[in-house]
Order: structure tokens, then sequence, then C-alpha cells
């Protein structure tokens, strides 16, 4: 007995020492001297802990434990040990045993535990978030989707953008399979003159020949010898179809199934500067129509042969030719569709489209009476020299939010009046005004005055601009005109100065924005008057050769986006 306790005490000089081999030599030679005191395994555990053998070091500690289960040490001991190697609950589980087995009067070791413990609660939750954010990068979640929920999935990204059901079968091969084999992704055909052939093969393969949308993009004689793929394959699904720059006569010889029958139930035409051909009209020459949306750019309609087919129109885009002897049909045809909720009609002369109008019906003189009540339409654009005021003060809209006037010839005094009086002006949110001509700018004033909710304002290439930049910049009977206002465009109007600029931004800005005392003043005695007004958000004074560049500064501080183009790169091009 003698013998190993003369061992062990050396070992222990040893690893006080830190001379940790000597110190394991001497205590393992104690331990074959038949040494049982855990004493002695409780000091080689230590040796190796120093030594980073964590499996020998537990080794002992459960000899520890074997031998003196009342005493807390080697509780304690594997407990840092199971920490070490990130076995959390077996660390919690000792620390709790050790913990029970300490004296209550000695705090020095409860309080050990006790930070070893938080230590152990807050290294365990911490790898726990960590092995979830690698489970959630590596872990191939889709294996385990059912297909259904999958099909679900793409058919909503699909709806959204038709194109995307490439880049879905692109993503893995997973994924393309799934792809592959739901033909309601690949309904919606779109031919230009990139591959038409293989394209028009593959949809009409992976659709199973129910297409629901056809769109062809060029009318050259590649792309439409693809068609003859599509030959045979039935269009009794299609809802759109979209063409641009397509010989008629060509497209029905090269798609004999598609009848009149078919046209009669689309959802949506497109026809877009088809090429010159008489029998283009013919597509209009169904009983009945059940179009929701048309859009015609470079062909004049047959207005007055339309108007009895056609009544389920809710959005109307047309950019071609027009004549004021007409203009009686077109009212006409608006009235007969009362769902219209948007309508953007650009009249200009296109020599092109003037070919078709000697095979059109006659034309009936307008009415001056004739008033079209449009309760659904929420956005209007008309503009072009051959339109003018004329269909603007026939329409009464009273939810109108967006108003888009552009290149009207003479002014528009006379529909600013007609829409204000007719209270199209006061639900107003969007208004844009471009290169036209107010023969007295107060009449654009007095519309503000009853469009409370304007939101956005663009006055592009005005030349009395100035007078509505006044207005809006000095508050009358302490109301702000047009109080919501948040995004402004004066571009290109000659009359913008520096010092009504100014003022519209700073009557707008918040009265911890305000500096000077009168300005705060000012704001203040407002504020009791009237609730203060949005500050903008966007000015853009793009062409505003009357605006100098000391202001700029300023603007950009209190205003976050300001865009002051003076001249484009080839205007200022002879200046180099």
């Amino acid at each position: 007995m003698v013998e190993w306790k003369d061992a062990f005490s050396k070992g222990v000089a040893c690893f006080q020492a830190q001379r940790y081999e000597d110190a394991l030599r001497l205590l393992s030679h104690a331990i074959n001297l038949h040494a049982r005191d855990s004493t002695v395994f409780d000091s080689r555990a230590a040796v190796h802990e120093k030594l980073g053998r964590t499996k020998e070091a537990l080794l002992d500690s459960k000899q520890v434990i074997k031998l003196s289960p009342e005493r807390w040490q080697g509780y304690a001991r594997s407990a840092r040990l199971f920490f070490s190697i990130k076995k959390f609950e077996s660390a919690l589980r000792m620390t709790d045993l050790a913990h029970e087995r300490i004296k209550p009067e000695d705090t020095k070791r409860r309080t050990e535990l006790e930070a070893l413990r938080s230590d152990i609660e807050t290294t365990q939750a911490a790898h726990t978030r960590r092995q979830r954010q690698r489970a959630c990068t590596a872990f191939y979640h889709f294996g385990r989707l059912p297909v259904e929920i999958a099909h679900g999935i793409f058919s909503l990204v699909v709806e959204e953008d038709h194109t995307q059901v490439v880049v879905l079968g692109q993503v893995c091969r997973d994924w393309r399979c799934v792809v592959v084999e739901m033909p309601n992704l690949w309904t919606h055909l779109s031919l230009s003159t990139v591959n038409p052939i293989v394209k028009a093969t593959l949809w009409k393969t992976r659709s199973r020949g129910k297409l629901k949308a056809l769109c062809i993009r060029s009318g050259d004689a590649k792309t439409m010898w693809a068609l003859q793929v599509l030959e045979t394959t039935s269009l009794d699904g299609l809802q759109t179809l979209s063409l641009a720059e397509v010989d008629i006569c060509a497209l029905r010889q090269r798609l004999p199934l598609l009848s009149h029958e078919i046209i009669c139930h689309l959802d949506r035409l497109e026809l877009h500067n088809p090429l010159p051909t008489m029998d283009i009209h013919r597509l209009f020459h169904s009983p009945t129509l059940q179009l929701r949306t048309l859009s015609v750019r470079g062909v004049f309609i047959p207005w007055g042969d339309l108007t009895e087919r056609c009544e389920k129109l809710t959005t109307l885009s047309y950019h071609g030719c027009f004549n004021a002897t007409y203009l009686h049909d077109l009212t006409s045809f608006l009235q007969r569709n009362t769902r219209l909720e948007v309508v953007e009609f650009f009249a200009g002369e296109d020599a092109m489209s003037w070919k078709y109008q000697s095979f059109v019906s006659t034309p009936v003189h307008p009415s001056s009476t004739d008033r079209v009540p449009l309760s659904t339409l929420t956005k209007l654009a008309l503009g072009g020299p051959f339109l003018g005021s004329d269909l603007f003060c026939k329409l009464l809209c009273p939810n109108l939010r967006s108003l888009h006037i552009s290149k009207w010839t003479g002014t528009i005094d006379v529909p600013l009046d007609h829409a204000r009086t007719s209270s199209a002006a006061a639900p107003l949110e969007e208004l844009i005004i471009d290169r036209c001509s107010l023969l007295d700018p107060t009449s654009l004033v007095r519309f503000l005055e009853s469009a409370k909710n304007i939101r956005t304002l663009h006055l592009l290439g005005m030349t009395n601009a100035g007078v509505v930049l006044q207005s809006l910049a000095e508050p009358r009977s302490n109301e702000i005109l047009c109080p919501q206002l948040t995004h402004l465009n004066v571009s290109h109007c000659p009359d913008v100065r520096d010092g009504p600029l100014l003022r519209l931004v700073k009557v707008r800005l918040p009265l911890e924005s305000l500096h000077s005392a009168e300005d705060i003043e000012q704001g203040e005695a407002r504020l009791q008057a009237s609730p203060r007004p949005s500050p903008l958000m966007s000015l853009i004074l793009d062409g505003c050769q009357t605006i100098t560049a000391e202001i700029l500064p300023w603007l950009r501080q209190n205003v976050p986006h300001v865009r002051c183009q003076f001249a484009t790169k080839k205007q200022a091009s002879w200046k180099r």
C-alpha cells in the first residue's frame, strides 16, 4: 500500500509541475499496484484532460463515479468532458448529478457548476441554431414535397411570367422532370426569329396540343414556316392571340384550324403593325366577340362594324390613325362597352393604316350631344393630333384614377373644365400632361383645386407651367394645393424658376426639417389651420434650362429622389 501511495504522491507533484507525461506514468503505475482509491482515478482523469485525451479521461471519470458515487468530483469532470465533445444532454445530466452531491454550504462549487450549466445551455442553443441553418441550405426539401404541391407552386410562378417555365426546367433534374410533365405550363407559345420550328415542336409536344396563348413576334418567312408544325393542332382552347408584323392571309393559310368560332371566343387580341392586307378586317366579322382585352397598333379599326359585335371589353389600347368623321362610331363603341377599366387611345396619322379605311363602314357624322358614361373606368390615356378634346368631352368618368393627355392639337382648357365639372377630377391620383398647350394656366389650377387626391403630377413640355408651380408653392387660406402630391415631373418646361420650386418643396417639408424661425412659424400656422401636406418623394427637372445648379444640393437634401439632366450627351457634344 505504501508503494502505490508513494507513486501517487510523485504523480501529483509532476502534475503540479506541468510534467503531464511523467504524471500519467506514475499515476498509472499506482493504479497497477492495485490502488482502488477514487482520488487516483480522478487525478489520472485530470492528466488525460490536460493532454486532450477525452476518451481516456471519461473512462477514468466513470471509475471515479463507480468507486465513490456519493462524491461530486466524478460527475463534474464528466460534465466538462461531455461539454468539450458537444454532448450537451449528457453534460447537463452530469451537471445536475454533481449539483445534488455538493454540500449546501459549499457555495463556491455550486456557483461554478451553475456557470458551467449556463455555458452548456448557451452553446447548445447556438449549436442547434447552426445545425438548423445548415440543414435548411443543404437539405433537399423538394424531394419530400408532394407532386401536387409542386404543381401548384410552379403554376403560380408561370402564371405571373410565362417565360419562367424555361428557368424552372434548368434548376435541376428533378425540377425539369416535373416541369416537362406539366402540360399547363407549356400553353403559352411565343414565336420569333430564334429557332421557331424547334420551339413550336417542343411546345406542341409538352402542352399536348392544348395551347391557350399564341404570340407571333415576327412575320418573316422562317417564323411563318414554323406554323406548319401547328397545322393539325386544335386551337379550341386558345384565349390569347398576339400578332406583330404578320400577314393575316398567310396566317390563315398556315393555321387552317384558326376559325371564326375560335376568334369569337378569344379573351385577348393584340394586332401590332400587321402587313398590308385587306383580310385583317375579317378577324372582326364574327357575329359576337368575347374579347376582354383589345390592343391594336398601326391599323384602322372599323369601329362601326365592331360596335354590335364587341361588348365585354375591360381594356382597350389603340395606336393608329383616326378621323373626326368616325367619332360617332367610336362613341357608340364605348357606350356599348360599359365594363371598360383601361382606355389608351392615341390617334395619329399612319399612311399604311389609311389603306384600310376604304373597306370599313361608312362613317356617321358626330353628334355633339352624345355622352359616354364609363363608371368603371380607372385609367384613361388620350393622345394624338387627330383626336383632341372631342372624345374627352363626351366621357363621364366618376371613378377615374389616372389621366394621361399627350400631343393634343389646340388647347386643353375646355377638357380640363369638363373634367372638373363632371366630377372626374375628385378621385384622380395621377395626372400626366405631355406636350399640350394651355390658353389660360389658371384652368389647370382650378382643376388641381378639385383634385385633392393627386399623388403624381407630370407637366411635360408646357410653356406656362411656372404659373402652376407658383400656385402649388403658395398656400391659399392656409390650404395647400394638392396636399397628397409626392411625385412631380416638370421636365422640359421653359419657365420653371428657382424661387417657386424652392417654396414648393419647403411648404411640404415636415416641421422638424425647417431651420429658420420664419419658416417654422409659417409651418406651425398652417398646421393649426389644416393638416400638413405630404413631403415630395421625387422631383424630375430634366431639360429645365432656367434652373440653376446652386439649388440642387438643397433639393437633394430634402427630396429623396431628384433628377436634373440639362441636356443629353448627344445634345451637349457640340461643346466638346
